[in-house]
């Protein structure tokens, strides 16, 4: 029996549209949480519990058992090489450059000058194999950008390999300073932006702010406090839950554009440092089983 062309058209049509399925698409929202100083059986819970769908460690260590897309860090310069490798034998699509070399706030040898890193034994180390198929991160700046300081664009100025520019941004609960400061980055460097760690901050504070103590003994939270707590952190947790809910909506939606992927930084509820005490994501519960805090159920629905 003969088929009218038509038909075969039509049902050509359907079969292809039925054999390729929608592109899904690339991680967005993700999470920085240690592989050393916190139980994996707890770091998958936070992971699965906030909906992220990709983590990094400020290392070369992947978190156990997780099955969300593990991106690897050069945290310093000692570091260049072995990350490259991983990132090469893992099919990681991409790797962190240093992690805030400006400041070297993670411990002895990991504050880089802007010298050591254009150096024959900095940034070229990561660069010499990596493939053009790997992504790379520029150095991370401590904060904001470091629009406040000429590391990042003195070494940008040497001509680096640098894919997408590593952002972290902390200060008040100000969502206009936020996307500026973003917007003001990505129009300098014109390369797609990964917001690595975004929150509130108050550097002077010495414990958390009044208004909040219940909330943190009801998470069984332990603000590591310093001294006698003579200031407070100025910012609370209803402050970051607004702050959250204008920076997600942005990030989603206009700045979407160049912000490729996002992390909100989380402190360790079992020593919350009181300058990001407003920030925490997750507290675990009696039993022993990760919850997450009202923010941290704020930042689960995002990108769903």
């Amino acid at each position: 029996m003969r088929t009218p062309l038509g038909l075969l058209l039509c049902a050509g049509l359907v079969l292809s549209a039925t054999a390729s399925p929608a592109r899904a698409e690339a991680p967005r929202k993700g999470l920085g949480l240690s592989a050393t100083t916190i139980p994996a059986e707890l770091t998958r819970q936070v992971l699965d519990k906030t909906g992220s769908s990709w983590y990094y460690t400020w290392s070369v260590n992947r978190i156990q058992g997780a099955p969300q897309e593990y991106i690897p860090m050069a945290i310093a310069a000692p570091q260049g090489a072995a990350a490259s490798e991983l990132a090469r034998t893992s099919g990681a699509p991409a790797l962190l450059g240093y992690n805030e070399p400006d400041l070297g706030w993670n411990g002895p040898g990991q504050k880089v000058t802007v010298e050591e890193a254009l150096s024959p034994s900095g940034w070229v180390n990561i660069t010499r194999d990596l493939p053009s198929t790997i992504s790379l991160g520029s150095p991370a700046m401590a904060m904001n950008g470091g629009e406040a300081s000429s590391w990042l664009p003195r070494f940008m100025a040497g001509n680096p390999r640098v894919d997408f520019v590593a952002v972290h941004w902390y200060g008040a609960p100000d969502l206009s300073a936020f996307k500026s400061t973003i917007r003001a980055i990505h129009a300098r460097y014109g390369k797609p932006i990964w917001l690595t760690e975004f929150g509130l901050m108050d550097l002077d504070a010495t414990g958390a702010n009044p208004a909040d103590a219940a909330t943190f003994a009801s998470y069984g939270a332990t603000i590591a406090v310093k001294g006698s707590n003579a200031s407070p952190n100025r910012y609370t947790i209803d402050e970051a839950r607004s702050f959250m809910r204008g920076a997600l909506a942005w990030l989603e939606g206009d700045g979407k554009r160049y912000v490729k992927r996002y992390a909100w930084f989380t402190p360790d509820p079992r020593s919350v440092n009181p300058a990001v005490a407003p920030d925490l994501l997750w507290y675990i519960a009696s039993d022993g089983s990760v919850h997450l805090t009202r923010l941290g159920e704020i930042y689960s629905r995002a990108d769903r």
